[in-house]
C-alpha cells in the first residue's frame, strides 16, 4: 500500500478554522497532485456525507472519505491543524488530525474499508494516536504505512 501515501501528502500546522476548509484543502491537494479530476465534485460528495454522518472517532482524529468516478487512484492525505476544530457539533467532538481517504468508484476488494479498517486496529492505541499527534513527517508517514501493512 506504499502507493496510497507519501509524504508530500502529509500537511502540518494547518490553519483552517471549519472542516469545510481543511476538507477543501486537502481534496485539492489531490486535485494538483492529479489524483483526482474534479475537486468540486468530489468535496460535495466528502461534505455531503460528512452532513449526514460526521467522521470524527474521537481522540482528536476524523477520517472523511469518499469513493468517486473522479477518484483515479486510491490515496490519502493527511493534515494535522495547529488548532483544534470542531467537527461534530451534536457530539461536540473536536479533531486536530485528518485523514481524508479518496478511492475510485471501480476499486478492487473493497480497498476503502480495508484502509479504514487497518487504520482502526491503530487509531484505537492511544499511544499510535499520541505519536500521530506529535511526530514530523517523516514519522507519521512510517506510522500510517504500519497502520496501513496489516
Amino acid at each position: 500500500m506504499d502507493e496510497i501515501i507519501q509524504e508530500d501528502s502529509i500537511l502540518l500546522e494547518l490553519k483552517q478554522d471549519h472542516k469545510e476548509d481543511i476538507v477543501r484543502q486537502l481534496v485539492n491537494f489531490l486535485k494538483e497532485k492529479q489524483c483526482i479530476s474534479d475537486a468540486e465534485a468530489f468535496l460535495k460528495i466528502i461534505l455531503d456525507r460528512e452532513m449526514i454522518f460526521p467522521t470524527s472517532i474521537g481522540k482528536m482524529i476524523a477520517i472523511p472519505h469518499g469513493i468517486s468516478e473522479y477518484v483515479k487512484q486510491p490515496k490519502l492525505c493527511i493534515g494535522r491543524l495547529k488548532n483544534p476544530i470542531l467537527w461534530d457539533s451534536e457530539k461536540n467532538e473536536y479533531v486536530i488530525f485528518v485523514i481524508l481517504i479518496a478511492v475510485p468508484l471501480q476499486n478492487e476488494n473493497n480497498i476503502h474499508m480495508k484502509i479504514i479498517s487497518s487504520l482502526m486496529r491503530h487509531l484505537m492505541h492511544d499511544e499510535y494516536v499520541e505519536k500521530l499527534l506529535l511526530s514530523d513527517k517523516r514519522e507519521i508517514l512510517q506510522l500510517i504505512k504500519e497502520g496501513l501493512d496489516d
